[in-house]
């Protein structure tokens, strides 16, 4: 099978071209948005394509002869994306579109008992999770009269070798930034990189998966005190070295909710229909709000931006009180996923891959 890979210069993006590649298990073909971004794909003899991901037309070009695609790309304006890999899709024959949603959706602390068929949350704790929750709708709606089938996965805390997890939590604790909330009690719906390419692998190939939506992660629960554990072991530090703090209580200004009532107004049909009747200067308050919330992507731990003082993330000070274990249950029934790497094998294989890229790595 020939298997396109939106975003092959990211994090999953790269790792899902390098295993399918390396174990001769599809021909893939890495999509990036700028020739800067080949770096990664260019170290095996494979023909990478540079695509806007935001325009149907270069993307159908890309994708022309690939029987699957799976999106790993994030990007804002997220909803135009969406629209362009989809309708891309459609047109270029492609069978299937695996999409790398999020376990976020139903946000970070999940509630108790939340499954893949559990109502979404009435109010997003994040901008990230809105935009996913969005993005996802705009798919399963194209779906409904485009021919391509859609598989969504919604992993949780993505890690392993070149993770920002694993970075950016090494970063923090050699500048004594790192803080657990809880004594780091909450669970860390953590699955490895190379579990996650498994459940896509068998995401592409299952039957009767057509519009279905999977969570995926490790097989063990774990702590975000276990998760910590590791990383700190391999600089030969203690949990002396966190800083253990309460839960934050975080509010939405009045100008931030206006913003993302101005977004989501913009990506209904009545406003795409009256747009080219809008006022210039209208358009103008429009552009400014989506400069805004460009940086919007993605969960991030902040800390990294403000050393000087200790700054708590809202995703993660949201994650890090989740006491629910999100279920592998759906995914092992239909797709027959197991996870194949341990979370302490995974753990062993981030901190070697710490000590590789120059940390201060003692054990």
């Amino acid at each position: 099978m020939t298997v396109a890979i939106t975003g092959a210069s990211g994090f999953v993006g790269n790792r899902v071209v390098e295993k399918f590649y390396l174990a001769g298990l599809h021909d893939v073909v890495p999509l990036v948005p700028r020739y800067s971004s080949l770096t990664l794909p260019a170290r095996f003899p494979i023909s990478a394509k540079v695509c806007d991901h935001f325009e149907v037309e270069p993307l159908t070009r890309a994708i022309e002869g690939c029987e699957a695609v799976v999106h790993a790309a994030f990007g804002s304006p997220l909803s135009k994306m969406t629209k362009a890999i989809y309708r891309a899709c459609v047109n270029a024959g492609v069978k299937r579109l695996v999409v790398l949603s999020s376990a976020s959706v139903y946000n970070q602390n999940p509630a108790m008992g939340t499954t893949e068929e559990s109502p979404l949350p009435a109010q997003p704790a994040t901008r990230y999770n809105a935009n996913k929750i969005a993005s996802d709708r705009i798919f399963k709606s194209l779906r409904a009269t485009g021919k391509t089938e859609i598989v969504f996965l919604m992993p949780g805390i993505v890690y392993g070798p070149r993770s920002q997890w694993i970075a950016n939590l090494a970063d923090q604790i050699l500048r004594g930034q790192a803080y657990l909330i809880k004594e780091g009690t909450g669970i860390c719906n953590a699955v490895y990189i190379d579990n996650l390419v498994e459940a896509i692998r068998l995401a592409l190939v299952s039957n009767g998966v057509d519009g279905e939506a999977f969570f995926v992660s490790d097989a063990e629960i774990v702590s975000w005190h276990e998760f910590y554990e590791p990383i700190l072991a391999a600089f030969g530090k203690t949990f002396a070295a966190i800083n253990y703090i309460e839960p934050r209580v975080f509010s939405s200004s009045a100008m931030k909710r206006a913003r993302v009532w101005v977004l989501e107004t913009a990506e209904t049909p009545f406003a795409q229909r009256i747009k080219p009747l809008v006022p210039f200067a209208l358009k103008k308050i429009y552009k400014g709000a989506m400069s805004l919330s460009a940086n919007e992507g993605p969960p991030v731990n902040s800390a990294l931006l403000h050393p000087e003082s200790l700054q708590v993330a809202q995703d993660m000070n949201l994650l890090q009180q989740c006491e629910y274990k999100l279920p592998n249950s759906k995914a092992e029934k239909l797709l027959e996923y197991r996870p194949q790497v341990s979370f302490l094998e995974g753990m062993r294989k981030s901190v070697e891959w710490l000590r590789f890229a120059g940390y201060p790595v003692v054990s």
